[in-house]
């Protein structure tokens, strides 16, 4: 089994370890669950913190822990012997709910001097080379991974400001490394490796997690969760979390969504079957994720057609937490702060994980609806919208050409079939082959966009290009993305 180096002079670990280097045998854990130092520093922290499990940015720097599924519990009882027995209870459970492939086990006694024991266990998918916890201003991270030919990787990266940035890596990359520059100046970064695999259906996991700073801390907008759970049902909790997304838009200056009564009722029946097993993932039994969900509740309803639809999982053992981990995690604030959805539906659900301890898990369901745009009327907004701001400067109004109508209606419709964004995909670049066609036009000038919204060009300002001197004639074509739910746009500026 393959094992990642997250502390330097590690000794060997996997099915070559000697026999010293095996889990304890009073806990009982399955024999292909590899001891780790690393982890057992850990538990030992955990103890002397007096923490309920929290592995937080300390705990991981302290250790080096890169890994991104994380499970701990901690037992504290009247004497050293209870508190094993108690961990034993637990242990055997968690990793099998887990699937860990990594654990560590320590025992001591609180900073109170209670008893104390602890076991922190990991599902490893990648090697980590070694990290940085802080950089200089300017620094840019260097993550050193190994991932199996049998996955396909994609990393995130949350910035201060709040947003994240994303890179797929090849299908089978193996060994690769990857420099994550700081482009958002200086601030507190988290890295999140999600792998999947290379082929068939599967559930994608998290396999690395690293938070580190560059330069002086800056913090992404966080808003908090004011009050605690106690004394609240489940629907209250919900409506708060529903509240919770709003403001975290709101925060970074997004739009707020429109709740769907569909995406509710699905996302309170995933979250109760979540909450039931105690543990997260995006395919429940059965194998169905949240569109196949969607669709055999709803089937062909117009309220609950969307383009797009994705889904972010968290579970914790107060709101708070699982919120803090939702916005900690740099592919779930994606989803949450990503501009192009326009629905969401959130629930919470009260549940117990495998060691028996109290949870909450929020589901929250975000999907787009694009706007109903005829393309004759975005058109005529365009042209309007471009001969309002000429005629505030003196110029001449212009005039749409059929002809550039046409060419750029061709070009727009290949876009969208091809994906991209390119002028040649007609042939050649679109300005000449406009001009081959006309000869009473002397100079053909494009501006193309893909776009949530195409009247997103004329609002607010008219492009450049439509306010020139020269320019006397338009032609606006676009095209709708039947998957991405996004607009191809291709305006033509004729002389």
């Amino acid at each position: 089994m393959a094992s990642a180096c997250v502390t330097d002079g590690a000794p060997p670990r996997g099915a070559d370890a000697p026999p010293e280097r095996a889990l304890p045998a009073w806990l009982g854990a399955p024999g292909d669950v590899v001891r780790d130092p690393a982890l057992e520093e850990t538990a030992a922290l955990l103890c002397a913190r007096d923490t309920d499990a929290v592995i937080d940015d300390d705990a991981r720097h302290a250790v080096r822990l890169a890994d991104g599924q994380v499970s701990g519990v901690v037992q504290r009882a009247a004497n050293a012997a209870a508190a094993r027995t108690a961990l034993v209870t637990a242990a055997g459970p968690l990793l099998a709910t887990l699937r860990a492939t990594h654990a560590g086990v320590a025992e001591g006694s609180t900073p109170e001097g209670t008893p104390c024991a602890a076991l922190v266990s990991v599902r490893r998918l990648v090697d980590v080379g070694a990290l940085a916890a802080a950089l200089p201003p300017g620094g840019a991270l260097t993550l050193s991974l190994a991932v199996p030919a049998d996955r396909q990787a994609t990393l995130y990266l949350l910035r201060p400001d709040g947003f994240v940035d994303r890179r797929a890596l090849p299908a089978g990359a193996g060994s690769t490394s990857v420099t994550l520059p700081s482009v958002a100046g200086e601030g507190r970064y988290v890295a999140e490796l999600i792998v999947d695999r290379a082929a068939g259906p599967s559930d994608p996991e998290v396999a690395l997690v690293w938070p580190y700073v560059v330069g002086t801390v800056r913090e992404a907008p966080f808003p908090e969760v004011l009050f605690p759970d106690e004394g609240h049902d489940d629907v209250a909790l919900t409506h708060r979390a529903e509240a919770l997304v709003q403001r975290l838009r709101n925060e970074q200056l997004i739009g707020s969504l429109k709740v769907s009564p569909p995406l509710v009722e699905v996302a309170a029946t995933r979250a109760q079957a979540l909450a039931s097993r105690g543990r997260l993932g995006h395919r429940l039994p059965g194998g169905a994720d949240a569109a196949q969900d969607l669709r055999a509740r709803f089937a062909d309803e117009p309220r609950a057609q969307f383009l797009r639809l994705a889904e972010v999982q968290a579970q914790a053992s107060t709101l708070a937490d699982a919120w803090h981990a939702l916005l900690d995690s740099p592919a779930h604030r994606r989803e949450l702060v990503d501009t192009a959805f326009t629905h969401c539906g959130v629930a919470v659900a009260r549940g117990a994980d495998a060691a028996g301890r109290s949870t909450i898990t929020v589901v929250a369901l975000l999907a787009r609806r694009p706007p109903v745009r005829a393309p004759d009327d975005v058109r005529a907004s365009i042209l309007e919208a471009a001969n309002e701001a000429r005629g505030k400067r003196g110029l001449d109004a212009l005039v749409e050409s059929a002809h550039l109508h046409r060419v750029a209606t061709r070009l727009a419709t290949a876009m969208s079939d091809a994906g991209r964004v390119d002028e040649s995909l007609l042939g050649g670049p679109v300005g000449q082959l406009a001009l081959e066609a006309d000869a009473s036009l002397t100079r053909v000038r494009p501006l193309l966009a893909r776009l949530d919204d195409p009247l997103l060009l004329v609002d607010g300002a008219v492009p450049p290009l439509l306010l020139e001197l020269d320019v006397a004639q338009l032609g606006v074509g676009l095209a709708l993305h039947p998957r991405q739910g996004v607009f191809y746009v291709a305006l033509l500026a004729g002389e």
